[in-house]
């Protein structure tokens, strides 16, 4: 088990973690030294509970706006993602490929198609080509 001290405003506090994971702590510990030193500096000594409370509502404040930013990014992300796959959300689909390939293939006069494909066939492909398919 690992063990970190760290003063902050003239308190050692003596912390476990983990083997392995003490840097990582005394980072953190430090990250919180400095929001209390500079609370410390502002406000001037207003209680150690209080200053611990200030520091993690100025840490958690931080926190929520990078939240907020990596929502907005990952939106943003999302839009660019849809926009380069040619999906647009808010029309129609565009019509696939796929369906003009399959159209193209069966010659209306050519008995041999009508052995691969019958009229309901069509139409099922046809919807489940367009996204007009019941399924019930």
């Amino acid at each position: 088990m690992g063990q970190v001290s760290k003063a902050i405003n003239g308190r050692t506090y003596r912390m476990s973690c983990n083997d392995g994971e003490e840097q990582r702590l005394e980072e953190l510990l430090s990250y919180v030294e400095t929001h209390v030193t500079l609370l410390t500096e502002e406000f001037g000594q207003v209680g150690e509970a209080r200053l611990m409370l200030m520091a993690s509502l100025m840490i958690a404040d931080e926190l929520w706006d990078l939240r907020d930013e990596l929502e907005e990014n990952a939106e943003r992300a999302q839009e660019e993602l849809r926009e380069l796959a040619g999906i647009n959300p808010t029309s129609e689909p565009a019509p696939s490929k796929a369906k003009s390939r399959v159209e193209d293939d069966i010659d209306e006069d050519d008995p041999a198609d009508d052995e691969f494909y019958n009229e309901d066939d069509l139409k099922d492909a046809n919807a489940a080509l367009t996204g007009d398919m019941d399924i019930g």
